[in-house]
């Protein structure tokens, strides 16, 4: 009866051992795969601020071009307006 009761103890501790080895895999195997979409996610957010960057030196460059365009309606403006002016 001993023998049989040993015998069960030590099957169980094998089962025991194994799903806690299994589980010890699944873990690390998560683990690697945690790092790998935080890698992902770093290269993402790097894509992110870099079009970021380059909408802004778009957005730069398109308002001073609107500012420009506008003096340069202002001015045509003022000068039609004084030739008016002067000619009648």
């Amino acid at each position: 009866l001993d023998n049989k009761i040993d015998n069960i103890e030590n099957n169980l501790n094998n089962k025991i051992e194994n799903v806690r080895t299994e589980l010890k895999s699944d873990i690390a195997s998560v683990s690697n795969e945690v790092a790998l979409v935080r890698k992902d996610m770093d290269l993402v957010r790097k894509d992110m601020e870099i079009n970021k960057m380059e909408l802004n030196s778009q957005l730069i460059k398109i308002t001073s071009k609107l500012e420009s365009s506008f003096k340069l309606h202002y001015w045509m403006f003022g000068t039609v307006i004084t030739l008016f002016v002067g000619i009648f």
